[in-house]
């Protein structure tokens, strides 16, 4: 159930992501990255695997849906969905201050991982313009992040049985 509901959250994300363009771009020459923001709460909540996996599948449909070189979506958040499970796992504790950091951080990853791989395999230096476009990406995601992350735990919350409302089957074997 959660699968389904995190999916038609992406689809969801990614049509507003596409609207958004439309009122950001004239204005600050980039848009937020909604399915990027969702990669990070899946990373940060549900560990490395999982936020891989919803960066790969993420990425994949981002792909899918654009026009730009295939792949890099993909890989990008593939990468920071499993940074950011791992840094939550192993160094990091759940507070506003980590969540802006690991958004912040991961937006500058993500970049850094499409000028390297345009630069290297098509050949294209976009490193000037990625710089100059980083701070209000950034700002963006990380505003965003203060909306979708309620959003994120709320749909989370319905979509897990509470424990209290499990029905546990007593072990006569149990001590």
């Amino acid at each position: 159930m959660k699968f389904v509901i995190f999916t038609i959250l992406l689809y969801l994300l990614l049509a507003t992501q596409g609207i958004s363009y439309h009122i950001f771009y004239p204005v600050t020459g980039v848009w937020p990255d909604l399915a990027f923001v969702l990669v990070i709460f899946c990373g940060l909540k549900w560990g490395r695997i999982k936020g891989a996996q919803v960066g790969a599948f993420a990425g994949f449909a981002e792909d899918l849906l654009s026009f730009g070189s295939p792949g890099f979506n993909f890989l990008g958040k593939s990468i920071s969905g499993f940074l950011a499970g791992f840094l939550r796992e192993r160094f990091v504790n759940d507070s506003y201050v980590t969540r802006i950091a690991m958004v912040a951080g991961g937006t500058l990853l993500d970049l850094g991982i499409y000028g390297l791989i345009s630069s290297s395999f098509l050949e294209e230096n976009h490193f000037v313009e990625i710089i100059s476009k980083s701070a209000p990406l950034v700002f963006l995601n990380t505003g965003s992040m203060f909306v979708l992350f309620p959003l994120f735990n709320w749909l989370d919350k319905i979509s897990s049985p509470a424990s209290s409302d499990r029905k546990y089957i007593h072990n006569p074997y149990a001590g």
